[in-house]
């Protein structure tokens, strides 16, 4: 699974495989994510995981780990829409 190095200690892993549209749209998010945070030695994880893959739908699993000045919060979400499921997980790690 290849991980994508954001600057500002965000790292991706699993969101390679999507296509640069969508790809884009998540950077925003997660950019604007912890820009908000207010801190700068604050460090994101979020692992990507497609479950219960069919020919029409597909599931993904996002789990999230938020490193904010030593203060760790995780969260984990499942949703059929990739944005709901981000949205969701940076929502829980606030």
């Amino acid at each position: 699974m290849a991980k994508i190095a954001l600057g500002g200690g965000i790292t991706l892993s699993g969101f390679s495989d999507l296509d640069s549209g969508k790809l884009m749209v998540v950077k925003k998010m997660v950019g604007n994510f912890v820009s908000k945070s207010g801190s700068d030695s604050s460090k994101l994880n979020l692992n990507l995981k497609e479950v219960h893959k069919t020919e029409t739908n597909r599931k993904y699993e996002i789990k999230g780990v938020f490193d904010l000045d030593g203060q760790i919060k995780q969260a984990e979400i499942v949703d059929y829409n990739l944005f709901f499921a981000l949205n969701k997980v940076l929502t829980k790690l606030k």
